[in-house]
């Protein structure tokens, strides 16, 4: 869930409504690239009206309230296979399924009923917070694999998502690593592996752990998966690339992988990072 749509949600619970654009025909769509429709939301009438100026001449901002979203407007929505788009401007959108909307203001509403209802200071720390005494036989010592279920995917996800396109394994990819802020690559006796055609390398990364450890195979088949930090990624490593003219592998599975310039990645992965 990115920043920006958990803002909207605050903001849409807390003004207890949303807006959309109307005319006679109904409410305003966008159509995606699988030929689907979405609806189209703003959090502010303002932003709704600007947009109709632009892009839908005619429309009218229309007011929803949030209980008429959540006792049959969404699950109308599920029914008629139809999504939402948050709108931000001609380019841009944060789109999302009718049910996870749903959830969401249901959770968000929840928690800001307990923010009201422990505005006291003390009732919310006797409520959400246990002050508890430190005592020294219970000290001790764990082992943490924090990384343990960052590749957790079922398998049909796997599947499709491996042997898919290299147009949506690029996006994929892309969106994947901005969310979970962690990508992967191969080492064999603490070296990197790399990919080399016609004097030209070529550095492998995969999204999740579970699509490298497929790639365990062949030269790579005594090598070992490496989280790379998100951070050192963007700040440091792509701007190495770019200056030693080391381009990356994007997503490799059994037999393809995306070449792409460390620039041309580096700023596809700043737009995305734009929407979180």
């Amino acid at each position: 869930m990115s920043n920006l749509y958990k803002v909207y949600l605050d903001q849409i619970v807390k003004q207890d409504k949303v807006w959309t654009l109307s005319n006679n025909d109904g409410w305003v769509t966008l159509a995606s690239e699988n030929n689907e429709y979405n609806v189209s939301f703003w959090v502010e009438k303002e932003q709704a009206k600007l947009a109709a100026t632009k892009f839908w001449e005619g429309c009218e901002p229309e007011e929803i309230k949030v209980e008429e979203l959540l006792n049959g407007i969404l699950e109308e929505l599920v029914e008629d296979n139809v999504g939402i788009s948050f709108y931000i401007d001609e380019s841009s959108s944060i789109n999302v399924s009718p049910s996870d909307l749903l959830n969401n203001l249901l959770f968000e509403k929840e928690i800001i009923n307990r923010d009201i209802q422990t505005t006291n200071k003390s009732e919310y720390w006797r409520e959400y917070i246990e002050e508890k005494d430190i005592v020294e036989r219970n000290k001790n010592v764990i082992m943490l694999d924090v990384y343990k279920y960052s590749g957790a995917i079922n398998e049909e996800y796997f599947n499709s998502l491996f042997n898919a396109s290299k147009k949506k394994r690029y996006e994929a990819f892309i969106k994947i690593i901005c969310r979970e802020e962690m990508l992967y690559t191969i080492s064999i006796a603490g070296k990197f592996t790399i990919l080399q055609e016609d004097g030209q390398f070529y550095f492998p990364v995969w999204p999740v752990k579970d699509f490298a450890d497929k790639c365990l195979t062949g030269n790579w088949l005594e090598g070992k998966i490496v989280c790379i930090n998100f951070e050192e990624w963007v700040s440091l490593i792509l701007n190495y690339f770019e200056k030693e003219n080391i381009k990356v592998a994007v997503f490799p599975n059994d037999s393809t992988y995306l070449a792409v310039e460390a620039k041309k990645l580096l700023i596809d992965i700043e737009k995305e990072l734009d929407f979180y």
